[in-house]
């Protein structure tokens, strides 16, 4: 068994940071996505 010396080294922290990096990317799209149905909304609220 290799010897660990960082948090790095632990498959754990490996595997929950790849995770995290998948989370953040698409929470990136999600909240693009809802910034454009927000004006969207906005526009047509300007219409009444």
């Amino acid at each position: 068994m290799p010897t660990i010396k960082f948090h790095q080294d632990l498959k754990v922290y490996q595997k929950s940071f790849e995770l995290a990096q998948q989370i953040y990317e698409l929470s990136k799209a999600f909240q693009k996505k809802n910034s454009i149905l927000l004006l969207i909304r906005l526009e047509d609220r300007q219409d009444l």
